[in-house]
């Protein structure tokens, strides 16, 4: 079976890679958001939280973050 040019079209993987970005963006927000919690709960609370976050996994996830935010970008364009 093969696919109609529509089907093929270069846009349409930007598109797909769009929505996945976006959604696996969306993904991380509670996360920010419960950082953005715990820093005005106060600074002991902050600070336990960024001795975690000082994790090499969670600094291999920080790279993906920023991936994702810049294929998010491009696709978008």
């Amino acid at each position: 079976m093969r696919l109609a040019n529509s089907q093929r079209h270069p846009g349409r993987y930007a598109a797909f890679a769009h929505r996945l970005s976006g959604v696996l963006l969306a993904v991380f927000l509670p996360f920010h958001f419960l950082a953005l919690g715990l820093a005005i709960e106060g600074e002991a609370r902050l600070d336990g939280f960024l001795v975690w976050s000082d994790q090499p996994l969670v600094k291999i996830a920080e790279w993906g973050l920023v991936t994702l935010l810049a294929v998010h970008l491009v696709a978008g364009l």
